[in-house]
C-alpha cells in the first residue's frame, strides 16, 4: 500500500522527540508528531507552507535574487510578487523592505501580506546577522507582514 502522505510515523515521532529535546520549553502539543509533515523535497514543503500562509491575491515580498521556485509556486497559487532589490551585500534587510513598503504606499499599491526570505540566501549565500534578522522580524510585525 501507500505510505502515509505526511511521512512515516516513526520518522515524524523521532523528529518530534528531537525538537522536544533541542527546544526545551516548547509545549509538546506544538511539536507533536501529528503536526509534522515530511516531504520528498523542498518544493513540496514550500507548497504546503505557502498555502497555509497566503491566499490568492496576496502580495508577497521576495528578494530580487531569490530562489526561482519561490516565484513559480507563489504565482501558481495566485499570489502577486513584489521583487525587492537586495543590498550590495546581496541581502534583503529591514532597510530594503522598508523602502519597498514606502514605495508601495507612495504609489498607492496594495500592502505586502508576506515575505519569503532564506538565510543563507539561495542562490547568493548571503546571511543575515542576528541583529539584521531581528530588525526585519520587528518591521514585519509592525507592518502585519507574515
Amino acid at each position: 500500500g501507500y505510505t502515509d502522505a505526511f511521512g512515516l510515523m516513526p520518522l515524524r515521532e523521532n523528529i518530534s522527540k528531537y525538537y522536544a529535546t533541542k527546544y526545551a520549553g516548547v509545549p509538546v502539543d506544538r511539536i507533536g508528531a501529528e503536526r509534522i509533515v515530511v516531504t520528498t523535497g523542498s518544493s513540496g514543503g514550500f507548497l504546503l507552507a505557502f498555502t497555509a500562509c497566503f491566499d490568492a491575491g496576496d502580495v508577497i515580498a521576495i528578494a530580487s535574487s531569490g530562489y526561482p521556485c519561490y516565484r513559480n509556486i507563489l504565482q501558481a497559487l495566485g499570489c502577486q510578487l513584489a521583487n525587492v532589490p537586495v543590498s550590495k551585500e546581496f541581502k534583503l534587510t529591514a532597510v530594503e523592505l522598508r523602502e519597498e513598503i514606502q514605495r508601495r504606499k507612495e504609489d498607492g499599491q496594495p500592502n505586502l501580506k508576506g515575505l519569503i526570505l532564506s538565510s543563507p540566501s539561495n542562490p547568493t549565500g548571503a546571511m543575515l546577522s542576528p541583529d539584521e534578522l531581528k530588525e526585519l522580524c520587528e518591521l514585519c510585525e509592525e507592518e502585519g507582514i507574515r
